[in-house]
């Protein structure tokens, strides 16, 4: 089983959660008595006292065994260990549920890695789900990190108080749709935090139908320092695949969750962590959440780019200046109008300052305005663009790098390399890919990344003089071309056959990189 981890690490001095309860545990408080904790040959010196147990780890492979217990498991379970401990390292947690198994049931289908913080005080490892796959859990293996002084003061298997009613999906206040394991609880229909990381399970979701993969945050607007991932977790998984939320401070976060289709049988449970500690009595950001079949709630756009619409815009000559909209997981947007703001030195040269975004921009929708400008002189010119809309306030700025134009060229001809001398061979990876257009139609959303050349058709010699003669004066001395050949037949040579039959060919020399993908 692929692991599905979610970890929390906080101060131990704030209160467990009223919402969670002991499913099992071990105080670790009596000096002599190791209460059935097994410790490996690589655990020594150790020493069980009223203070936890205190041990070293100068081994590779420190092992803790905790005793046996028998646990029906669900996906509301946490294992919480409260530690302290010399340095920061990585360690190992593994379960066991059949005996009948590789290692005594503990094996590396059945592992996660988790981090173990550098701490004087008592601190909380909070690991959430884990063992949702096994039905039973009888036993849990700790591996601590090498090379540490460790204090262990307890261990426990923790659950969420979860409502039998299952959620609907529809849109609810956190509080109605949530249930706190860790780092927070529930204060009348709010979810306050209790101090460190915040662990959040939905109720189980009853079927869903249509399919409804996408997950609506609406947020407060003090959200500033809060980040979140989200991951729905279910019975029929072995693996989570959390997705970042981007919190909209007084807005809306639509968060797309792979693993959806878990829901369709009514034990789907999406999972919320926040990734930094809350401060204790502070309110979760989180207003309301719901599932949904399409992005939902307050639509907001995403600039997708703002810069030159040129990979190198001369001065004295017309460019334009691009803002790429784009809906990547927001409501329809509609009514949207664009004021871009110039400094001195860059003219408009057509239309006004003012584009309104004509039509509605759904999920995935992407959309160009433009404004013709010209600069007199070389230099950075920042640029800045407003967006409006309804309910919509939003800011973005670039800088333009206008350059000065080239001189003293021969129409019709590459000027001749003047090669830069260094002390190192140094070459470049040749793909050659990109002889048709189609070939540049994977770059037509992303302008700054068109080359200097355009789109360029790549076997043409004089293509091939160019790069030769930008590669030699910065240093290159070689092209690594990569070299399609299976069983005689050869695929995307004509970047080696231009150079074959280049002007310049003599200033760079090539080597063949077989790319023996078949």
């Amino acid at each position: 089983m692929t692991a599905i981890l979610l970890v929390a690490a906080m101060a131990v001095g704030q209160a467990a959660s009223d919402n969670a309860r002991v499913l099992w545990e071990r105080e670790l408080d009596r000096a002599g008595d190791l209460q059935g904790l097994e410790l490996n040959g690589e655990i020594t010196p150790w020493e069980a006292t009223s203070d936890g147990l205190i041990m070293e780890t100068p081994g590779a492979d420190p092992i803790i065994y905790l005793p046996e217990f028998a646990l029906a498991t669900s996906p509301y379970q946490a294992l919480e260990i409260t530690y302290e401990c010399s340095g920061e390292g990585r360690g190992e947690i593994f379960y066991a549920h059949d005996r009948n198994t590789e290692y005594g049931g503990f094996s590396g289908a059945k592992r996660i890695e988790v981090g173990f913080e550098e701490t004087d005080e008592p601190t909380k490892l909070t690991v959430w789900p884990f063992w949702i796959e096994a039905p039973e859990l009888i036993q849990v293996r700790i591996d601590p990190p090498s090379g540490v002084r460790l204090t262990l003061h307890a261990v426990r298997i923790l659950e969420a108080r979860v409502d039998p009613a299952e959620w609907t999906g529809e849109l609810a206040g956190p509080a109605d749709a949530l249930n706190p394991l860790s780092g927070a609880e529930i204060a009348g229909d709010s979810l306050v935090a209790t101090g460190g990381r915040v662990l959040l399970a939905s109720s189980h979701i009853g079927p869903l139908s249509p399919l409804t993969p996408w997950l609506r945050t609406d947020w407060s607007r003090d959200t500033e320092g809060a980040t979140w991932e989200a991951a729905v977790v279910g019975p029929a998984a072995s693996s989570a695949e959390w997705r970042a939320i981007e919190p909209q401070p007084g807005g809306t976060a639509n968060t797309w969750l792979p693993g959806a289709s878990t829901w369709l049988d009514g034990r789907g449970v999406v999972v919320l962590r926040s990734t930094e500690s809350l401060d204790a009595g502070s309110r979760l950001p989180i207003s309301a959440l719901a599932l949904s079949p399409e992005p939902s709630g307050k639509p907001h756009p995403t600039v997708v780019f703002l810069g030159s619409d040129d990979p190198m815009p001369r001065a004295g000559t017309e460019e334009a200046v691009l803002l790429r909209l784009g809906n990547i997981a927001s409501a329809p947007i509609g009514g949207l109008s664009a004021f871009l703001t110039l400094p001195d030195g860059l003219e408009l040269l057509d239309g006004s300052l003012r584009a309104d975004l004509a039509g509605t921009l759904v999920h995935g929708d992407v959309r160009d305005l433009r404004w013709p400008v010209r600069a007199a002189a070389p230099g950075d010119y920042p640029v800045s663009v407003r967006l409006l809309g309804d309910e919509l306030d939003v800011s973005e700025e670039a800088v333009l790098r206008i350059t000065e134009g080239p001189t003293g060229l021969t129409p019709g001809r590459v000027p001749e390399p003047e090669p830069l001398e260094t002390d190192y061979d140094i070459g470049v990876y040749y793909f050659p890919g990109w002889n048709t257009r189609s070939s540049w139609e994977v770059l037509d959303l992303f302008a700054e990344r068109e080359p200097v050349l355009g789109y360029y058709r790549e076997g043409l010699p004089e293509i091939v003089d160019w790069q030769i003669l930008w590669a030699a004066e910065r240093g290159v001395r070689f092209f690594a071309y990569d070299w399609y050949w299976d069983r005689g037949a050869q695929m995307l040579d004509h970047g080696i056959k231009a150079y074959l039959e280049s002007e310049y060919r003599e200033y760079l020399d090539f080597c063949l990189l077989w790319a023996n993908h078949n």
